[in-house]
């Protein structure tokens, strides 16, 4: 039972020429299990404190049905004290909004401990040149292209390392491309794909590999002048099977047409809505109506498979397109030729775009970062330009952000969580409060 730490004694001193009143705690704290004059235990505190860190005081409230919310934020406002943290050494720091379009705060975050570690009110440089100076073991700073920000670092120290956000280089990029294609292309088109297209070679299997090494050892002992007859005993294959090996040029590959697939007897159906464009979806949904049992994940391939050999038209939009020139995959390689043959002007800037990516590296200089800013110039597009220019003009913090493994990744995680908090508040609580809990309660 918690004790509310004002219970006491009087203790009477006879005395021949006075008396002497005295009062004295005779009650034993308990500074583990609880404070003075509390009404609650610590763990219960630190349990309701872990509690709002995720919710509103009024939720809260809501669920407890015994404890007002005047009383958690009071217990939440108690809780505010200083944490000793490591001097920081590389931050990265972002804005965020009070309300959008009009009023910004910042947050900053520690980068090798991982937490946030300040809320500025404003974004203004002196608010952030002031904090900088204030801590002067910080010898990096990751950051997004804001020019405040930039201005605010170099004031307080120019021998701070600012490291450019990789996520927002490409982020920037691909804008200025969806620029160009908005005024170059079409909303939508189709195009057909034919099978030669999109005849993607297999890789083989391991029996294929196997197979594949006992015919080349078979051929590079008859090169040598070996007899069928010792080819037989040494590889200890049937004559027949010899002359055969010996006759090939390509690696076998191991027919399995003798398997017969669940959708095999809707196969003319199938081809016919794939010329017509049909969704795998909506075939799937046809076929069920006519009770075929097996899922879409049985059939899709079976259907990914026929595509490859009949010539259909898909349609595609700018936005299919732009995935397709930023991203590696060969499984996007049939289409992006079709796509480079149709749109000519894109083979260059998909050799831009790959490039680019080329530049993220260790060993990137700055020489090769101007390279690519002449050659984006080249292609006289106004977007391309524009980013060139950027670049040229931030061209030390952007290297250090291709070079370096700090970006404002975990900070940008940061932000999503304040947004989350700020909104369970209801916008009606200050800075004070929202420090408390972004910064404290963790």
């Amino acid at each position: 039972m918690d004790c509310c730490g004002k219970c006491c004694v009087v203790v009477v001193a006879s005395c021949p020429l006075s008396l002497a009143v005295t009062t004295g705690i005779f009650t034993e704290r308990f500074p583990s299990l609880c404070r003075p004059h509390s009404r609650r235990t610590i763990r219960l505190e630190r349990g309701l404190l872990r509690l709002l860190s995720g919710m509103s005081a009024i939720g809260l409230e809501r669920i407890l049905n015994n404890i007002s919310d005047s009383t958690l934020l009071r217990m939440l406002k108690r809780s505010e004290h200083h944490v000793k943290r490591p001097a920081p050494r590389v931050i990265g720091i972002d804005d965020w909004a009070w309300r959008k379009r009009k009023k910004y705060g910042t947050i900053i975050c520690d980068l090798e401990t991982r937490r946030p570690i300040a809320l500025l009110p404003s974004r203004d440089v002196n608010t952030v040149c002031a904090w900088i100076r204030s801590h002067p073991t910080v010898q990096v700073v990751a950051r997004d292209g804001s020019v405040e920000f930039r201005e605010a670092i170099r004031l307080a120290d120019e021998t701070i390392q600012q490291v450019s956000d990789r996520w927002h280089l490409f982020h920037n990029l691909g804008k200025k491309i969806e620029e160009i294609l908005k005024r170059r292309l079409p909303s939508s088109e189709k195009i057909l794909l034919e099978p030669d297209d999109l005849s993607v070679e297999r890789e083989l299997t391991d029996a294929e590999r196997r197979k594949w090494t006992l015919v080349q050892s078979v051929q590079q002992d008859a090169k040598q002048g070996v007899p069928i007859s010792v080819l037989v005993r040494r590889h200890q294959i049937d004559p027949k099977t010899c002359r055969r090996y010996l006759k090939m040029t390509e690696p076998p590959k191991i027919n399995r047409s003798h398997q017969k697939h669940s959708a095999d007897i809707y196969k003319r159906d199938i081809v016919r809505w794939i010329r017509q464009g049909r969704t795998t979806e909506w075939m799937h949904r046809t076929l069920s109506r006519r009770g075929y049992a097996r899922g879409i994940s049985t059939f899709r391939p079976y259907v990914a498979k026929l595509k490859k050999a009949v010539p259909h038209e898909i349609s595609i939009n700018r936005r299919i397109i732009q995935k397709v020139l930023w991203e590696d995959e060969p499984s996007n390689e049939p289409l992006l030729l079709k796509i480079l043959d149709i749109y000519p002007f894109l083979k260059q800037l998909n050799e831009l775009v790959r490039s680019f990516k080329e530049l993220f590296g260790e060993t990137t200089s700055e020489q090769d970062i101007l390279k690519w800013c002449e050659q984006a110039e080249r292609m006289n597009e106004t977007p391309l330009s524009s980013f060139a220019t950027y670049i040229r003009g931030d061209v030390d913090a952007i290297r250090l952000g291709m070079t370096l493994p700090w970006s404002n990744g975990m900070v940008e995680g940061q932000v999503n969580r304040l947004k989350t908090i700020k909104r369970q508040m209801y916008g009606r609580a200050g800075l004070a409060l929202l420090r408390i809990k972004i910064l404290n309660i963790t």
